[in-house]
């Protein structure tokens, strides 16, 4: 069963948005002002779409709860999307920019952040079930 307010930030999923949202702002920060190239852009906006997607469901689930349980149930689809565009992104960073610090850094916050969205995608569909 799905807790939903305050007590959702105590649960496995809810700590996992945390890590998300931590993870995803280094890597725009780390992204942020480099040069422009497709594969840091598309690094870029994998940042920003997970930082979006983890906010707006942690906000959902504390604020409107069981209102919006039939939006929530299928969470784990969009994490599993967005784990696949960071695991690939910060994956591919990783072997193309494997001699600037700051990029290699970014890809790996990214992977990180991909293994979070898995871990917590999930833990989503187990809960959705």
């Amino acid at each position: 069963m799905a807790q939903y307010g305050q007590d959702y930030v105590k649960t496995p999923i809810g700590i996992c948005k945390f890590l998300e949202i931590i993870f995803c702002i280094v890597v725009i920060a780390l992204c942020g002002r480099t040069y422009s190239d497709d594969l840091l852009n598309s690094l870029f906006a994998g940042g920003i779409v997970g930082l979006i997607l983890a906010f707006l469901i942690l906000v959902l689930s504390v604020v409107c709860g069981d209102k919006c349980d039939g939006i929530l149930k299928f969470q784990w689809l969009t994490h599993f999307l967005c784990a696949v565009l960071l695991l690939v992104t910060g994956i591919m960073s990783c072997v193309d920019y494997s001699d600037h610090d700051k990029i290699l850094c970014a890809g790996i916050f990214a992977i990180l952040a991909g293994v979070v969205f898995l871990v917590d995608c999930v833990l989503c569909f187990k809960d959705s079930r």
